[in-house]
């Protein structure tokens, strides 16, 4: 399924990878929620991006799509934008906590999590 929007917007290829595993995933289904978590690996020095998909009253499914192994924050925030530009869902951080983009000066993630 090709989606006519993605087609006018040049992605790189981390972006082609995730947009295209994600997309398949992406059902709309009523009473879902779905959101796409990065998590920063310090200790392997890589990003890993994750699926999560919660139907209404069912369990939670979290399914790996890709592994950034270049860990660079520059190629992560343009990776990010693209997929934003593409796939509407939430965008959640994990392990970023106190770190900064470094194009835009934002702030990634906020708080800790619990389980961080």
């Amino acid at each position: 399924m090709t989606n006519p929007q993605v087609d006018k917007i040049e992605l790189s290829k981390y972006s082609q990878v995730i947009y295209a595993r994600a997309q398949e995933l992406f059902t709309k289904h009523r009473n879902t929620r779905y959101w796409l978590t990065v998590v920063n690996e310090r200790y392997d020095q890589q990003f890993n991006f994750f699926f999560n998909i919660v139907p209404r009253g069912q369990r939670h499914k979290s399914i790996p799509l890709h592994t950034l192994e270049r860990y660079s924050l520059p190629l992560l925030e343009r990776t990010v934008a693209e997929l934003r530009s593409v796939l509407p869902v939430t965008y959640e951080f994990v392990g970023f906590t106190g770190m900064t983009w470094p194009e835009s000066g934002r702030v990634i993630q906020y708080r800790r999590e619990f389980d961080e």
